[in-house]
């Protein structure tokens, strides 16, 4: 085999070398994303659960519920939910 011929089978080596970690790189970041979006999911389902539950035991406990426990609960869902929303924005894609 020549030395010409050597040195461009190193040259496409390289590019495939430098094309495979471009491949790699944009996976990692696809897999960020999936983990990050997971993260907000499940928060968003235990935010859900715990106004429920919460919701749930006011009711049970048969002693009325006052417009202060609920607006306790509001407060505490809205403050979740700006996290959610912060975690979101911050993990989104460039771009859309």
């Amino acid at each position: 085999m020549s030395n010409h011929t050597q040195a461009l089978i190193l040259a496409y080596q390289r590019v495939l070398l430098r094309k495979v970690n471009q491949i790699m790189a944009t996976l990692a970041d696809v897999q960020a994303a999936l983990t990050a979006q997971t993260t907000a999911t499940d928060a968003l389902i235990a935010l859900t659960d715990s106004v429920a539950t919460q919701l749930a035991a006011l009711i049970a406990s048969g002693t009325g519920v006052t417009s202060d426990q609920l607006q306790a609960i509001i407060d505490a869902s809205s403050a979740e939910t700006a996290k959610i929303n912060a975690d979101l924005v911050k993990n989104k894609p460039a771009g859309t």
